[in-house]
């Protein structure tokens, strides 16, 4: 019997020769049928293969949006870093003036 599946890298769907129909048999290709793997019409299989694509666009927008809001935080503290160093180094800079100064002022 005639089966449909999916491929969601190619984004088709692929006719499969099945000699029994359903969970644990298994497909001419030897993956096994499930429920939401293998379908009777390819208007089934259609559908399953636009929602899981669907699903991949929604998982990966919010991975991407979550990415962006990590980076924006990890620019901010380094920014924050570059400042701290700088202030860091200048403070250091007068110290050293400071010290310089008190020395020749002693001798």
């Amino acid at each position: 019997m005639k089966r449909y599946t999916f491929d969601t890298d190619s984004g088709t769907i692929v006719t499969v020769e099945c000699a029994k129909r359903g969970h644990p048999h298994r497909d001419e290709l030897g993956n096994t049928q499930y429920d939401n793997t293998h379908f009777d019409t390819p208007d089934e299989a259609w559908e399953k293969l636009i929602r899981e694509a669907k699903a991949g666009l929604s998982i990966n927008t919010s991975s991407v949006s979550n990415l962006r809001e990590n980076l924006a935080k990890a620019e901010k503290r380094l920014a924050d870093s570059a400042i701290k160093l700088q202030t860091a180094e200048e403070n250091f800079r007068q110290f050293k003036r400071f010290v310089e100064a008190d020395e020749e002022a002693t001798k």
